[in-house]
């Protein structure tokens, strides 16, 4: 078997992200791995914009808002964090939840995504992922 292909084979998880450069834009959507283009300058301003009006909207609230690149771990179950095969970095992150972060990220939130160029195959499949941890996209 060629290494390319024992590289599409591969699964990836957690761990191989938190040893991936941080100046990387890559997400783990079920073991499979995800390179990202990164956001053009409109795609930035809009993000911030969003990002800030959110933040003013939440400041008296025990709320926090993070733009990307922010670590989101879906587990499916109680596995170890090594072993969570999916990790996202939505452009936007709203914790309600501050008991669920730590100094990695956050496990299972929910998040609002506008990034239009994610309306394929990974945007679909992160609403996907988000509804069987039991979780929704933010509106």
């Amino acid at each position: 078997m060629s290494l390319q292909r024992k590289e599409k084979l591969r699964i990836y998880t957690y761990s191989d992200y938190a040893s991936w450069p941080e100046d990387e834009r890559l997400e783990i959507i079920n073991g499979k791995l995800f390179m990202q283009a990164a956001p053009s300058r409109i795609c930035q301003e809009v993000l911030m914009e969003l990002s800030r009006q959110i933040a003013n909207y939440l400041a008296d609230r025990r709320f926090r808002v993070y733009p990307a690149p922010f670590c989101v771990r879906l587990p499916e179950g109680d596995e170890k964090d090594e072993d969570i095969k999916t990790v996202v970095e939505p452009d936007i992150t709203v914790v309600c939840d501050l008991s669920k972060l730590d100094e990695k990220g956050i496990t299972k939130t929910n998040f609002l995504s506008k990034n239009k160029k994610k309306a394929g195959d990974i945007y679909v499949r992160r609403n996907y992922l988000l509804r069987r941890c039991g979780l929704h996209r933010g509106q």
